[in-house]
């Protein structure tokens, strides 16, 4: 039964209605426990603590599911699939030693709010260098990330014309797109090195939109982010990059066991020009074969 002895005179504090946006995180709606005080002080404290509890209740009933509690906090669930509108009226009954105080509730309105169908992006800022590809060369190239309002809406990079028509030419059998909202890049492959003949290595330029939430969604027509990139012949294989040691020189003890008939390669680090040509260039010192005493040896 309800109790009408109030001798604390506690009273609760309101709760604004609140919105949940469709698709976004877990939304902690209250803590049930921050919305009733007593004028006590410090010697009643332990009221509110040890004898205070409370009940939740949710209209329609089968709401109830949607929700969850994590350390005192009442959660909204994510729910990508909510219906747009819904309401849940919640209702949080105050009790006293497990008895419920006449007149001691908290009710507000929690509703569920498609604010993903009017989503706005802002594009990447303009590029202030060019990025090159170089045939021959397994590479891939990420293109800058737009930023969607709100945050947690989805979205897939849109890229109009991938065919031979379109701005790649006949390159396009050449370049991979990828234009997930998450993986958003432009790839070539080794094997496709004869198939780069030196017209098509060039700068080419990639209008990319967005689609939302899918790629069978709505187009964003009002926004085009124009990337560019190139694809040029491998300098370290048409010309002869020049080297120089990463340090002058380095002297080292290497303890290894020459098993008979084995070689032990060690890296020597190196700096090339171009820059390009670190990946693909590298030299090696080898030394050994049979089995032999620990030796010292000076690389210069």
């Amino acid at each position: 039964m309800a109790t009408g002895d109030n001798a604390l005179a506690y009273a609760t504090v309101d709760i604004a209605d609140v919105e949940y946006g469709i698709g976004a995180a877990d939304l902690t709606v209250a803590t049930p426990a921050n919305q009733i005080t007593q004028p006590g002080g410090d010697a009643t404290a332990f009221c509110l603590t040890d004898r205070i509890t409370y009940g939740i209740s949710y209209n329609p009933s089968g709401h109830s599911t949607k929700y969850s509690t994590s350390e005192g906090n009442l959660i909204y669930t994510s729910n990508p699939s909510a219906t747009p509108d819904e309401e849940t009226t919640i209702t949080i009954q105050y009790k006293l030693d497990n008895v419920d105080i006449d007149g001691k509730t908290v009710s507000f309105k929690v509703t569920a709010k498609d604010v993903c169908s009017a989503v706005t992006f802002t594009k990447a800022a303009d590029q202030t260098s060019t990025p090159v590809m170089y045939a021959g060369r397994d590479m891939s190239l990420t293109w800058p990330a737009w930023t969607p309002s709100p945050s947690h809406c989805p979205f897939v990079y849109y890229i109009a014309d991938l065919t031979s028509d379109g701005p790649l030419g006949a390159a396009s059998s050449l370049v991979t797109a990828t234009v997930a909202s998450d993986t958003r890049t432009v790839a070539i492959a080794a094997a496709q090195l004869a198939s780069w003949t030196e017209e098509l290595r060039k700068t080419y330029t990639l209008p990319i939109q967005v689609k939302h939430p899918d790629n069978s969604g709505t187009l964003v027509d009002s926004l085009t982010y124009n990337y560019q990139f190139s694809v040029a012949a491998d300098p370290c294989s048409t010309s002869n990059p020049t080297e120089t040691l990463l340090e002058a020189s380095r002297t080292a003890t290497i303890s290894h066991t020459l098993l008979q008939d084995a070689d032990k390669e060690y890296l020597i680090d190196m700096n090339w020009s171009p820059s390009a040509c670190d990946d693909i260039h590298k030299h090696f010192a080898t030394f050994g074969v049979g089995s032999g005493d620990d030796v010292s040896y000076v690389l210069n």
